[in-house]
């Protein structure tokens, strides 16, 4: 399963994305008319796909198994391809559990103290977002809009952070996220593709996330192929299990 360092180059990769998070609205306030952006509305939300993760010449594949219930929490279960479990995700609005099955290790920290961390502000509403294919416009800052006969393209900019948003004109949906940061040189990379009917919603069907992380050190190279076999949208309540045993040892992200 994933490395300790991992672990936190992936947190870091969702903080640069949700730097915005802060100040975030829901897009569907702001983008009206005929720059309409169709996003994926729900109570509760569950998912099940393939994911890849890559990290140099280090690759590891597994299903992963995503829940949700909008603005609460986010429950996730990462599985080898024969079943068995390695790693859980929960988070709430407060606060985000990761536990390491494989090495009975777990991770225990606010939405805060991981801001404070990392240097970016993340939280739970933005992480939903991202899983969901929904975009983040940034409140109170102008939105630069450019169309062509394929996509209507958003750009804001807030302090080192740009943020281009690319949305499909035939389903009003977004299909790229591009995030930059010209003061750390972090970037940030999210593709949708294969926009499908499930259940009478459109939803991309895969999502490729590439990441590029430069610290003092070394340079980080990371790309997460995700491809969904099966996604639900209902008002039937979902479980959230989240169980921590004893003997695992709580561990710090350093």
């Amino acid at each position: 399963m994933l490395k300790t360092g991992t672990l936190h180059i992936l947190l870091l990769s969702l903080a640069v994305l949700f730097a915005v998070s802060s100040c975030r609205q829901d897009p569907s306030k702001s983008l009206k008319g005929k720059n309409q952006v169709n996003t994926v509305d729900y109570e509760y939300f569950s998912a099940r796909g393939k994911v890849k993760f890559k990290e140099g010449l280090e690759e590891t594949k597994g299903v992963a198994h995503v829940r949700m219930k909008s603005d609460s929490i986010v429950w996730m279960s990462m599985r080898t391809g024969t079943g068995i479990e390695g790693l859980r995700m929960v988070a709430y609005p407060d606060s985000i559990f990761i536990v390491d099955v494989i090495h009975k290790e777990y991770y225990a920290m606010s939405f805060a103290s991981l801001s404070e961390k990392i240097k970016f502000d993340i939280d739970l509403k933005t992480i939903q977002s991202i899983l969901t294919g929904n975009p983040i416009l940034i409140p109170n800052r102008g939105v630069r809009k450019s169309s062509s006969d394929k996509y209507l393209t958003l750009t804001q900019s807030i302090e080192d952070i740009k943020v281009q948003s690319k949305v499909l004109i035939a389903n009003r949906r977004l299909e790229n996220v591009n995030v930059s940061n010209t003061f750390t040189l972090i970037s940030l990379l999210i593709d949708y593709k294969e926009f499908e009917d499930f259940d009478g919603v459109t939803f991309p069907k895969k999502a490729m996330v590439h990441l590029k992380y430069p610290d003092a050190s070394d340079k980080f190279d990371i790309n997460i192929d995700i491809d969904y076999g099966k996604v639900v949208t209902s008002s039937t309540p979902l479980k959230f299990p989240l169980r921590i045993p004893e003997k695992y040892t709580l561990k710090e992200l350093k």
